[in-house]
């Protein structure tokens, strides 16, 4: 591929992107390798000037890599790696990071340790970047050094609400202690999320990870602290539900459904400016309430919105009315692309937790329960394996 105009980088892109939503990992690959290959080729003189390209190579990279994953090309993740190293004279730090992705890919994870400890030394980097270094040591389980990153890590005050970089700290720090919170719950230190959750309810109380706080606490079965923490949460829809699962949990099934019921009692709002659109149709469901629940689902539908965790309610509601092959097919699809994004061990633990209590609530002894959760079991298990050098 000659050298080509942004432009055309731009066209290939959108190409590339199509590809990987409609699931054709090879197609997408190739052209993110396409894109990668002909970047690389530039001068980093001419790059350093061109910031946009940076991006796009970094973009071609991330999901060329994710796309070879897939479908387990590591040859094409090997030439992406020699791409990266061939970008090194330009941003050193920056490929770094890139480098460390491809290596995890490969299973190359002494090399990828050994860069992420040594670039967690360098506390003048961006906080993006901390972040995204912290964030592969959790997903690698390397706690410790994920917390090494965090605790080092130089975060800058908060702008006034008119400073134009507002919104870009902001992101930062919602992230950053989202994170923070996600690595104390997964070394098990519980009794020092306080802090950081103070902080993160300072700025921005809806993004709060309460989901997780709640699952950690209810595995060590101290059910009060989880209902102090379901008593915090502003989605009132949220806040039912999962106060009803913490009932539910210490078998107080009257209690559980009374929670449930006060948020379906409610009109559904699928604009989600009352409550979560998926809170309301999960009490449904939990309550056996398939008309309410098929009510919501159909007006989800004709406003054409997709809300995450709708397929594995449809999964388990495809069981309950005796479609069982359907129900687990729909149930397995699902449950890979929650796992996509929960990829961390503490997010992992979270998500199964709940999910493995609302099929037992929903399936109860029969209709498919037992080949649920063994199908959750498998997939998760698939999952949280490290990353193995594959044969080509």
């Amino acid at each position: 591929m000659a050298e080509s105009s942004h432009s055309t980088y731009d066209v290939l892109m959108a190409q590339a992107f199509r590809h990987f939503d409609e699931g054709e990992f090879e197609k997408a690959g190739e052209l993110m390798e396409r894109i990668a290959g002909s970047i690389s080729r530039l001068s980093p003189d001419s790059l350093k000037k061109r910031p946009s390209l940076l991006q796009l190579f970094i973009m071609a990279c991330s999901r060329g890599m994710q796309a070879s994953e897939k479908i387990g090309r590591t040859d094409r993740i090997r030439r992406l790696h020699a791409h990266i190293q061939k970008m090194m004279p330009v941003d050193e730090a920056l490929f770094q990071l890139l480098a460390i992705r491809a290596d995890l890919a490969l299973g190359n994870l002494e090399p990828a340790r050994g860069q992420l400890t040594a670039l967690a030394e360098d506390r003048d980097l961006p906080i993006p970047v901390r972040i995204d270094l912290a964030h592969q040591a959790l997903r690698m389980g390397w706690t410790d050094l994920a917390l090494q990153i965090l605790e080092g890590t130089n975060l800058p005050n908060l702008p006034p609400a008119d400073d134009p970089q507002r919104e870009s700290v902001e992101g930062n720090l919602i992230i950053y202690w989202r994170m923070y919170i996600s690595a104390l719950l997964q070394a098990g230190r519980l009794d020092e999320v306080d802090e950081p959750l103070r902080k993160l309810q300072e700025i921005a109380p809806a993004r709060v990870p309460y989901p997780m706080l709640i699952a950690a606490r209810m595995r060590q079965g101290d059910f009060r602290r989880a209902l102090e923490y379901a008593d915090l949460i502003p989605d009132l829809g949220v806040r039912g539900l999962l106060r009803g699962v913490v009932a539910a949990a210490q078998g107080k099934m009257d209690w559980a459904r009374d929670e449930w019921w006060r948020v379906v009692r409610e009109p559904l709002d699928v604009e989600g400016r009352r409550f979560m659109p998926n809170a309301w149709i999960e009490c449904a469901l939990r309550l056996g309430d398939l008309e309410k629940y098929e009510s919501g689902m159909r007006m989800l539908a004709e406003i054409g919105r997709t809300i995450e965790w709708v397929p594995l309610y449809q999964a388990l509601y495809q069981a309950r009315q005796g479609q069982l092959s359907e129900g687990l097919a729909t149930f397995r699809e699902a449950l890979k692309a929650q796992l996509e994004w929960s990829d961390t061990p503490a997010a992992r633990d979270t998500l199964t937790f709940f999910l493995a209590g609302l099929i037992e609530q929903v399936l109860g002894e029969g209709q498919g329960r037992r080949e649920f959760l063994a199908a959750m079991d498998e997939i998760v298990a698939e999952a949280s394996a490290l990353p193995s050098v594959q044969e080509e």
